[in-house]
């Protein structure tokens, strides 16, 4: 693994933007294991942002021309392409994310997974009133271009979601993900290239201001967002100016219940993998148990002792099961 950590740390990140590599404004990437700069990421200016989305808006039709077979090809392609770079990609997203290397390897696998899930859909036209008098189809178009920006927490999978769906639809896509996690996603990009059409998939890095020109770009017809609750007001905010469709995913409210004549250590072994995965940092953690007042002392004394027994650091390092928050 030595080697590809070697590399990460030569490589030189750029953007994806019709096909070809941009990059001309660096911001530093920190690895939250030691809390230091390890490497350099594009941010996107306005201008690289308004060449982002008019590449995507020149490509969509072509795109959209293709049959749902041809797409479904492309996207399964992509899909390889995770799983044969995983080697490499994995500890890039351990060093910038956190996340143990297993749960790196993971996040790429589901990402793959879901680009092959989107890629099976089909849309096919609906005949909802065929009388006499009139004949009305229901039929799916695409949108146009989709600006999707992932969160830090789960930048592959989240991130993939929308592309797939996106893309299996017809449409282009602007790919923003967080600029505290954009290099793995910046990477993919970069590897796309020699997969996708030109301007199909664009990958920009860049933080709030990259954001606010994406989402307030009158070449937009779609925005497909996961983060904060007051990022998505904002994002909300623009996008009606436009009347456009939004997709936003805010984060969750999500309890535990354990019944009177449940069992104390199966409830244990759930909540610390659904609470705790992912250091806890993701919109479906457990966030509140309810225990019935007899079973309260048990139930503490086996959480407490399962966490005490998660072991904590680099997740570079096979023997850990929790990385840095």
């Amino acid at each position: 693994m030595q080697d590809q950590i070697d590399a990460i740390l030569r490589a030189q990140f750029t953007q994806t933007i019709d096909g070809e590599p941009v990059a001309t404004v660096f911001e530093d990437v920190v690895d939250p294991s030691r809390g230091v700069p390890f490497q350099k990421s594009p941010t996107a200016t306005d201008d690289e942002v308004d060449l982002a989305v008019s590449a995507a808006r020149r490509a969509q039709p072509t795109w959209e021309a293709l049959s749902w077979d041809e797409r479904e090809a492309y996207l399964r392609k992509l899909a390889t392409l995770l799983e044969e770079n995983a080697a490499y990609l994995a500890p890039l997203l351990t060093m910038e994310q956190g996340m143990p290397l297993i749960s790196a390897h993971f996040s790429l696998a589901y990402a793959a997974e879901s680009l092959r899930t989107f890629a099976a859909i089909r849309l096919a036209d609906e005949v909802l009133v065929d009388d006499a008098q009139r004949l009305v189809t229901q039929s799916w178009k695409p949108l146009g271009v989709v600006a999707a920006i992932a969160p830090w927490n789960h930048p592959l999978v989240l991130g993939f979601q929308k592309v797939g769906n996106a893309l299996i639809g017809g449409n282009t896509v602007v790919l923003k993900p967080s600029e505290q996690t954009p290099l793995t996603t910046l990477e993919i990009g970069r590897l796309s290239r020699g997969i996708l059409p030109p301007g199909v998939l664009n990958v920009i890095g860049g933080g709030r201001s990259a954001g606010q020109a994406l989402v307030s770009h009158p070449g937009i017809d779609k925005v497909s967002f996961t983060g904060s609750t007051a990022t998505g007001v904002a994002i909300a905010r623009e996008s009606s100016r436009y009347l456009r469709p939004m997709t936003l995913e805010l984060g969750g409210n999500d309890a535990a219940i354990l019944l009177p004549d449940g069992s104390i250590p199966a409830l244990v072994a759930m909540i610390i993998q659904k609470s705790l995965g992912n250091r806890g940092q993701y919109c479906a953690a457990i966030k509140r148990v309810y225990v019935p007042t007899a079973m309260h002392d048990a139930f503490c004394e086996a959480l407490v002792a399962a966490a005490e027994a998660i072991r904590i650091g680099n997740g570079l390092d096979p023997e850990v099961d929790m990385g840095p928050i």
